[in-house]
Order: structure tokens, then C-alpha cells, then sequence
């Protein structure tokens, strides 16, 4: 698969406003930009980028199914197209790891929402591998002790060689005598630096941890959606519907119980003749009067 420069940058333009729009929670929308967007793209195109798209269409299926009621007939099938999004997306992750460093740069910084764009590009840091040592020269027993020590003390600086200002002076017998055994070999071997890993490596391990965690997140939410998709069923849960439907046809059959009790009084209260029904006495006042006035003149 050949990616070319032109296909990564307009991809790099693209998907801010798929993101811009799915955080707007304008998910149809979303689904549907995703949706053209992969139908435009071609073998040119990263299956990193349509990993993306393929987790934004399942997210914006997965924000709708959520935000539905739970015994609506749309939130299965919903349900089934974040899934099968989620599927596609994680099967797109397992292609082949591309190898030029500006392609993996570039991928690195889409996928990672998480950090702060612009991070600091890697620098080719190259040492200079060969140090200059000190040069066998004739000396006096404190001066090359002098310098083994340092040496030894810090092995990554340079050696330095004394000034002649500061030699003792030395006959040319003792100068034999230190040439056949107190002098050290010369120092013939650089001290080797560390090396750094190139640009390159130092990517593709960054690379290769994001889209760990990337595939860790889509079987998450996977297994998230699953766990929607068929709910434990107890007995407490029941069917709106079938809760309506079983209480409408008891309340019709009670309906028509107290229908039929009605008519069999009716019937009964035909064949016995009717009561005459005597007026009811209006309020009297008088006998109150009476006991008023007694009451009165006892005062």
C-alpha cells in the first residue's frame, strides 16, 4: 500500500471535523460525514485514518442507542451497528506498521487526542566517537600518577597533558628507569560513547504503545456494548406494552363481570313491586323556640 504525502494531509484535514461534530453531539451528522469520508478514501489511504472513522461512526451509533428508551425497537439494531463499527475499526489496526519516520509522526499526532499537539520533534543527537588521549610522553613519577588517577576518576573527559612549565627536572637515567617500569602503557583506546536510538525506533515505540491502548479502548467498548445488547432479565422488568395490554383485559373483564351483576339485579328488582316513599318533614324550629325561652327565663 503506497501513502502518499497529498492522501495523509487531506485525511489530517478531515478529522477535525468529524471530531468537532461528534462533540457537538450532532451524531447523525457524524455517522454521515464518516460515511462519505470512507467511501471517498482509497488504497492510498492509512488504515489508521479508517480505524478512526470506522470508531467515530461506532460512537455516534453507541451515544444513540444509549440516549433511546430501553424497550424501543431502534436500539438493538443500533446497538449492532456500533458493534460492528467497533469491529471494523480494531480489524483495521491490524495492519502492517509503516516504516517512514514522517508518515508515523504524522499518524502519531491524529491518533493521540489525548496529548498537546505540537510536541517537540525528536533531535538526531550524533558524538563524536573518537577522544583525544594523552600522548606517551616521558615524565616524572608524580605527573603520571597525577594523570592515571584523573583518568581513572572520570573516564569521559579528555586527558591532559601538563605543561612544561610545571616538569621537575629529570636525568636521563632516571627517565630510563621510568620507561622500564613505573610508566604506564599509553593510552591507545577511546573511551566509547553512549549511543542513542535513532528518531525512527524512538517512533515506532511510540507508535506501537498508542495503538496498544487504541485496541485495548475498542474491545472495551466492545464488550460495553455487548453487555447493552442483551440485558440480565428479571422478573421486576416487564414490557410497558404487555403491562398495558394485560391491565386493559382485566379491566375488561371486570367490566364486563359488574355488567353482568347489574343486569341480574334489574332483572330481580322488575318482578317485586316498588315502595311507596314518604316525604321527608321539613325543619321545625319551634320546639327549639320553646327550650330557648325556658332556658331564658330561668336566668
Amino acid at each position: 500500500m503506497a501513502i502518499t504525502q497529498q492522501t495523509t494531509h487531506e485525511m489530517r484535514t478531515k478529522l477535525p471535523e468529524v471530531k468537532h461534530v461528534f462533540l457537538d453531539r450532532r451524531y447523525r451528522q457524524c455517522v454521515s460525514l464518516c460515511e462519505e469520508f470512507l467511501q471517498e478514501s482509497n488504497n492510498d489511504t492509512h488504515h489508521i485514518y479508517r480505524a478512526y472513522l470506522n470508531f467515530y461512526i461506532a460512537l455516534s451509533h453507541d451515544a444513540l442507542a444509549r440516549s433511546m428508551h430501553n424497550f424501543s425497537f431502534s436500539r438493538l439494531p443500533t446497538f449492532e451497528l456500533a458493534e460492528k463499527h467497533y469491529l471494523a475499526a480494531a480489524a483495521e489496526l491490524s495492519a502492517p506498521t509503516p516504516t517512514s519516520f514522517t508518515m508515523l509522526e504524522t499518524i502519531r499526532e491524529d491518533v493521540d487526542v489525548d496529548h498537546s499537539e505540537g510536541e517537540e520533534s525528536l533531535a538526531s543527537s550524533t558524538t563524536t566517537s573518537n577522544r583525544t588521549c594523552l600522548k606517551s610522553k616521558r615524565s616524572s613519577v608524580d605527573s603520571n600518577s597525577t594523570a592515571a588517577t584523573s583518568a581513572s576518576e572520570d573516564e569521559f573527559s579528555d586527558c591532559e597533558t601538563p605543561s612544561k612549565s610545571k616538569r621537575p627536572f629529570r636525568s636521563s637515567s632516571a627517565r630510563t628507569i621510568l620507561d622500564d617500569s613505573t610508566l604506564p602503557p599509553p593510552c591507545s583506546q577511546s573511551h566509547a560513547s553512549p549511543i542513542s536510538p535513532s528518531p525512527t525506533s524512538r517512533c515506532t515505540e511510540r507508535y506501537n504503545i498508542y495503538m496498544t491502548a487504541f485496541a485495548n479502548m475498542l474491545h472495551a467498548h466492545i464488550a460495553s456494548v455487548r453487555t447493552l445488547k442483551h440485558p440480565p432479565t428479571t422478573n421486576s422488568t416487564e414490557n410497558p406494552r404487555s403491562r398495558d395490554s394485560n391491565s386493559t383485559s382485566r379491566s375488561r373483564s371486570w367490566g364486563i363481570r359488574e355488567g353482568g351483576e347489574k343486569m341480574d339485579q334489574e332483572k330481580e328488582n322488575e318482578g317485586t313491586p316498588r315502595k311507596k316513599l314518604t316525604p321527608r318533614e321539613r325543619f321545625n324550629p319551634g320546639k327549639y323556640e320553646e327550650l330557648c325561652r325556658k332556658a331564658l327565663a330561668e336566668i
